[in-house]
């Protein structure tokens, strides 16, 4: 079997509260893995001395720590130039500042090598979340909770919220995945533990569902605007009842 060898860590890290960072960085150094983790933090508007915290984190034998500077702003901005450090084929995951990498249990873990890996997740508020959501109305798995393997593709920042969605669709047409097999292969030996409230897209829902709109548009013409729309009525419906 192809295991993982090195897995790749992208987390762009706007502002300044390093304490949500460190928690990010202290669960990848405290995994009992059996392959090296190379945390590229993406950092812009930060302050300088923040920056310099951020370096004078040390490294251990199975986590490396690269911090990356960046002009422009955004966080897809931010993921792309992760992608430019990785070679074609590493595996990677994009992690949010304060997300939690956790293992189930204490014992080793070893990743097979695939074109995608999907891991368990959960809400640091311990409210419960379906995993799998319907693909016609946004990204159908948590982002954050995705391994993907890097090929050419890069993330749109012509879109503020939604470029996941995209970039989810792009990959898995790309690396030919059947979507409906991999509701099936979820790993539950590790899980990301994230706190959605925090998440930019919780806070717009307006233009995270027009850009969901437009994606499906795209993808799916107008059979997917009409399941995109009936779904969410359904889903207000539903609150409502």
């Amino acid at each position: 079997m192809n295991y993982i060898k090195q897995l790749y860590v992208i987390t762009p890290f706007k502002g300044n509260n390093i304490e949500r960072l460190k928690v990010t960085i202290y669960s990848l150094k405290q995994l009992k893995v059996g392959f090296n983790i190379n945390h590229l933090i993406i950092h812009y508007n930060s302050k300088f001395e923040i920056i310099e915290k951020i370096k004078s984190i040390k490294n251990t034998k199975k986590y490396n720590l690269w911090p990356i500077s960046i002009k422009k702003p955004g966080i897809y901005s931010a993921i792309n130039k992760g992608l430019d450090y990785l070679s074609k084929d590493h595996s990677y995951i994009v992690l949010g500042s304060g997300d939690i990498l956790k293992l189930v249990n204490n014992k080793q873990l070893n990743l097979l090598k695939e074109d995608i890996t999907l891991i368990n997740y959960e809400l640091s508020s311990k409210n419960k979340t379906k995993l799998f959501r319907n693909k016609y109305l946004g990204m159908p798995y948590c982002h954050n909770a995705i391994i993907f393997k890097k090929n050419s593709l890069r993330y749109s920042t012509k879109y503020k919220i939604s470029s996941d969605y995209e970039y989810f669709l792009n990959y898995i047409k790309t690396e030919k995945i059947d979507l409906q097999n991999s509701n099936n292969n979820i790993n539950y030996q590790i899980k990301v533990i994230f706190e959605s409230e925090l998440g930019i897209s919780s806070n717009s829902i307006f233009r995270k569902n027009f850009e969901n709109l437009l994606i499906c548009f795209n993808y799916f013409g107008l059979k997917g605007v009409l399941l995109n729309l009936i779904n969410n009525i359904f889903k207000i419906f539903l609150k409502k009842s």
